[in-house]
């Protein structure tokens, strides 16, 4: 029995000789100009019709894509069919001619694809199908004809049984429309669909021209110390550049700064919720520049938590897109127990910038203990870094209780309330991805080995245990250590497993290692151009910094500068990679990487009604951290010169001293500066100090000198039994005399 169907596709001017044809599509639709059209399909910006009066032509130079999506949309059907049963079909096929090669006689399948979507009978149906076949607008893609159906398959074909005679019902298979559409089935089976409806179109080769892609606008945010004030203005990490190269990767990839690239530096002291708050805010804000609903964002460390803060939050406004979480303690960091329970951090570079920073501001607000600073402030970010799992031990038992434990751990309420609700994280609709960093060794702190507290306490320092040895210069100093980036366990960071990846990084190094990864995730696209020359300045780091009434400048042993041009008003950036927070401030402080060995001049400037002042020294280096601290007055307008004596050999590296050069003519004022603050009662001490300095420089030999200088500071000794000399007139005076003494 012959089959009942065999049908041409064919386009434009083929249509007519079509008419002349012996082959009929039974039972199919042919209507002259259906309007809207039954069928109408959409690929990268060209659109085609069903049934269309003209020829369809799609040129590859005209589309905007390369890919295999389409856009298909068909009306509504006689009833509605199941996906089991509806196919949507896209041919590639090549015209058979007559002899004279002039008339079409029948088609040739060159390659096709199918895919399977429900159809309505109520109302229209759309389908984005991504169809296998060599894409359109690609190079190496040929012109031809192509036609896309959509039909509706019977449960069964009929097939003709020779011995019963008669027609039987098989399963009907895809591939049974695929023959029924090439007219290549059996001349003894029945294998048309119920319905179908198709179009049909000429492919002209050619290249897409592919407009850049405009990504949602991306938010990068720090961790814990990853911004820092200039002037009042918070900058990311501008002293160890951790976010560099992954910026300049981005903005050479398209990204623009301001435009659709945002840093989002922050204090991060306050505690994460507030930080959540201004990152609300801060979105508002790019939405108004870009004129979008949603943005994505890069998170590292302590800032994916503040994004989680944010997006879990009933304030959240369901404008994020994407987040990337980039090493982020989700379960936290048992090292952040040594900060907040005792003021002390484990002994990288990293860990001891954190600490004396934090040291330094704990003195000038009158704190000679970081413990008491911290909780008395407070710091909350520190405490709600805290593990919210086990991870405290007593020495001599393996066990380790469960989180939370009142008698046990100290409380991070944060954390354990963000993860109670981390199902609103799941359920915002933000694609997540989660990429963090393993090392090879076993490098970071997971386990924490303390001596049991007499009395547990949240309040005293070490209340929940001592780490056992924490002191000592070998062992493991009760920090037990396992996998992960040498500050997050793997175990915290992977604990959300949507879009995980792991990396051979450690913690600040992070940024830049998934930097590939991260420009994929964010625009679906591999990078052009990755910027990797910027190393993050994990490097031995020189801190100056004082603390007001005074600005000052910093003059490295090599003349460079970096610090207040008291001449103009301006400021010296001299020394590479060295920042300065700026005049603007309180608090006024230089980090210079890679410090040069020797002599380093600090000049400080009195300002406003003058005072006491603090200039803090430190240095930090792979094995070390020392710091020098100096306290003296200044008076507005005075100029003050101190050598800070930073000496870089061996494991001894210290700031030795921290000396203030004095002159006679400016030992003279300080002398009558010291008696005219009260600092000095006596007058009479005031003008035996003058009257031998004034001798003194009658000498030639320096042995001869030093005799009335020595005199000078028993006057002063005495002078303080006494109380007729207070500590700042001392401290002043004193340090004036020996360097006279040594220079």
């Amino acid at each position: 029995m012959r089959n009942s169907f065999r049908r041409l596709f064919v386009l434009g001017s083929t249509i007519v000789a079509l008419a002349c044809i012996s082959f009929v599509l039974a039972d199919t639709e042919i209507p002259p100009d259906p309007s809207p059209p039954d069928l109408i399909a959409e690929h990268a910006g060209a659109t085609v019709f069903h049934w269309s009066e003209n020829e369809q032509v799609i040129s590859g130079s005209t589309l905007n894509a390369v890919n295999g999506m389409w856009n298909i949309q068909t009306s509504k059907w006689t009833s509605d069919v199941p996906a089991s049963r509806a196919v949507w079909a896209l041919f590639s096929i090549a015209l058979i001619y007559d002899e004279t090669g002039e008339f079409p006689i029948g088609i040739q399948v060159l390659d096709y694809a199918l895919t399977k979507h429900a159809l309505s009978g109520s109302a229209t149906t759309t389908n984005t199908a991504v169809f296998d076949l060599p894409p359109l607008g690609h190079v190496n893609t040929p012109s031809g004809i192509y036609s896309i159906v959509v039909a509706e398959l019977p449960e069964n074909k009929l097939v003709f049984d020779p011995v019963l005679g008669d027609m039987v019902e098989e399963p009907y298979a895809d591939q049974d429309f695929v023959n029924w559409f090439a007219g290549t089935g059996s001349e003894d089976e029945i294998i048309e669909p119920i319905k179908s409806r198709f179009l049909e179109f000429r492919y002209e080769a050619g290249e897409a021209v592919i407009a850049p892609n405009t990504p949602d606008p991306v938010i990068i945010i720090p961790g814990i110390l990853g911004s820092a004030q200039h002037n009042g203005e918070w900058l990311i990490d501008p002293i160890t550049h951790a976010y560099d190269n992954l910026i300049d990767t981005l903005v050479a990839n398209g990204y623009e700064k301001g435009v659709t690239l945002f840093p989002f530096p922050y204090e991060w002291r306050f505690s994460n919720r507030t930080t959540a708050t201004l990152l609300d805010a801060k979105i508002d804000e790019i939405k108004d520049v870009c004129g979008c609903d949603k943005v994505d964002i890069v998170a590292h460390s302590m800032g994916g938590l503040v994004a989680r803060s944010y997006i879990q939050s009933d304030d959240y406004d369901q404008d994020v897109d994407q987040l990337i979480f980039l090493g982020t303690p989700h379960l936290g960091a048992p090292k952040a127990y040594l900060m907040w329970e005792g003021g002390q951090n484990d002994v990288d570079r990293a860990d001891q910038r954190i600490r004396m920073f934090l040291r330094i501001e704990a003195i000038k607000h009158g704190f000679t203990d970081l413990f008491d600073y911290i909780r008395a402030i407070p710091i909350p970010s520190v405490q709600e870094l805290l593990p919210v799992y086990g991870y405290i031990k007593h020495v001599g038992s393996p066990i380790i209780p469960s989180y939370p434990n009142a008698s046990w751990y100290p409380n991070n309420l944060f954390l354990h309330d963000l993860n109670a609700s981390i199902s609103e994280l799941y359920n915002s609709g933000v694609t997540i991805s989660n990429f963090t960093g393993q090392l090879t060794a076993s490098t970071t702190i997971t386990t924490i080995r303390v001596i049991a507290p007499t009395t547990t306490s949240p309040t005293l320092k070490w209340g929940f245990g001592y780490p056992d040895g924490f002191l000592n210069q070998s062992g493991d100093r009760g920090l037990e250590r396992g996998l992960g980036d040498r500050t997050v366990p793997l175990f915290s960071a992977s604990s959300i497993i949507e879009g995980l990846q792991i990396f051979d990084s450690d913690h600040g190094e992070l940024p830049t290692a998934a930097e590939s990864a991260i420009f994929e995730k964010l625009t679906g696209n591999e990078p052009l151009t990755l910027v990797t020359d910027r190393d993050r300045l994990d490097v031995p780091m020189l801190i100056f910094q004082i603390l007001s009434p005074a600005d000052f400048v910093v003059e490295a042993p090599n003349g460079l500068k970096m610090g207040k041009d008291f001449a103009t008003g301006q400021e010296f950036t001299q020394i590479p990679d060295a920042f300065y927070s700026g005049f603007g401030t309180d608090d006024e402080y230089v980090t210079i990487p890679n410090p040069l060995n020797g002599l380093y001049k600090v000049v400080t400037q009195g300002t406003g009604t003058g005072g006491a002042f603090t200039i803090a020294a430190g240095l930090i280096t792979e094995a070390t951290s020392s710091e020098k601290f100096f306290t003296g007055q200044t008076l507005p307008g005075l100029l003050t010169t101190f050598h800070v004596d930073v000496g870089l050999n061996g494991p001894s590296a210290a700031i030795k001293d921290i000396q203030i050069v004095a002159t006679v003519g400016s030992t003279q004022l300080d002398i009558k500066r010291a008696y005219a603050l009260g600092w000095l009662k006596s007058s009479t001490i005031r003008d035996s100090l003058l009257l031998l300095l004034t001798q003194a420089q009658k000498f030639k030999k320096q042995s001869d000198k030093i005799k009335l200088y020595n005199a000078m500071l028993k006057i002063l000794k005495a002078a303080k039994k006494t109380g007729l000399v207070n500590q700042q007139g001392y401290d002043l005076l004193t340090a004036d005399i020996n360097w006279l003494m040594t220079h």
